[in-house]
This record gives C-alpha cells, sequence and structure tokens, in this order.
C-alpha cells in the first residue's frame, strides 16, 4: 500500500486523527457545559446571585422558641385548604436541609422562620422557574427573595405524606 502512487503513510494521518479527536472532545465538552447552564443536567441548581434579600423590620414581637422540633407548618393553599405537617418533617426539592436555598445565596432554615408567603409563582416546568416569597423570621424581619419553583413541597403528618407546589400554596404558618 505505502508503494502506490499518492498514497500516505500511516504516520502522515496520525495528526489528523489527533486533531479530529481533539475537536470532538472540544465539541462535546461545549455541549455538556451548555446542557449544565440550561439546566437540563441539572447545572442549574444554584443560580447565579440575584439582588441581596430585601430585609424590612416588622414591629411585631417574636414568638416562643419552641423547638422545631415540636412545632407544625400549616400550609395554606390558594383554593382554601390548609394541611398540618410536622415542621422538622418539611423539606424543599427533596433536600436534606430543612429550609431554603435562596436565589440570592442566602440560606434560611425554616426554624428560624415564623411564616412564608408565595407572592408569585412561575407555571410548574418553566426554563428557570422561580417563586417569590415573603419570609417572616422569628425576630420580626422580612425578607423577600426567590427559589427554585420546579420543585414540590413536601411533609408527613399522621396521614402520611403531603406534597405541594408553590403553584398551589399561598403560606406557610410554623405554629409552635
Amino acid at each position: 500500500m505505502a508503494d502506490e502512487p499518492g498514497a500516505k503513510s500511516w504516520w502522515q494521518t496520525l495528526p489528523g486523527m489527533i486533531t479530529a479527536t481533539a475537536g470532538l472532545i472540544t465539541a462535546v465538552s461545549g455541549l455538556l457545559v451548555v446542557l449544565f447552564q440550561h439546566g437540563v443536567l441539572g447545572g442549574a441548581d444554584k443560580a447565579p446571585p440575584s439582588a441581596p434579600p430585601v430585609a424590612v423590620e416588622a414591629s411585631t414581637p417574636a414568638p416562643s422558641r419552641t423547638p422545631v422540633s415540636e412545632a407544625q407548618a400549616l400550609l395554606s393553599g390558594r383554593d382554601g385548604s390548609t394541611v398540618k405537617v410536622r415542621a422538622d418533617s418539611l423539606s424543599h426539592c427533596i433536600s436534606v436541609q430543612h429550609g431554603f436555598d435562596l436565589r440570592s445565596g442566602q440560606s434560611v432554615a425554616f426554624e428560624r422562620m415564623r411564616s412564608f408567603a408565595v407572592l408569585e409563582a412561575d407555571p410548574m416546568g418553566a426554563a428557570d422557574g422561580r417563586a417569590i416569597l415573603r419570609i417572616t423570621l422569628l425576630d420580626g424581619t422580612v425578607l423577600e427573595d426567590s427559589i427554585d419553583a420546579n420543585c414540590d413541597l413536601f411533609g408527613y403528618n399522621a396521614n402520611g405524606r403531603f406534597s405541594t407546589t408553590f403553584q398551589q400554596l399561598r403560606q406557610v404558618d410554623f405554629q409552635r
């Protein structure tokens, strides 16, 4: 084969194969980066920080410091329904944490909250869907920030697991 006129040896095609392989690796890497950034492969779990949470001073006194393990969370739906779950079982997005990771970068545990209201929620499944919350802390401080709205909020009561979405939820009050 090397004796045929115009035929190239194996050594002359190796640089071409290496270049083609490098191009393929670069293209696949670029595709993966784009898919992670758009949340297709789960890379959009932590959105870049937006505006910092807005803190507003409230004049109402803080409730008693009953531990969250003894508290109930009263979930009020937009349709007027209410459900109580154990406050220490309330979770968001199948998280082991019991609280919210806000888009500003702040994390707030449910045990520090008196209540939170859902002011607005993008439709379930919307790309980069978010819910805007007004969170009232035990000390009366009020935060307004957003979180991922494409996950459910769930907890447990005597009947079993209860699950809802931010699109269906109006408010959660922690009863201590």
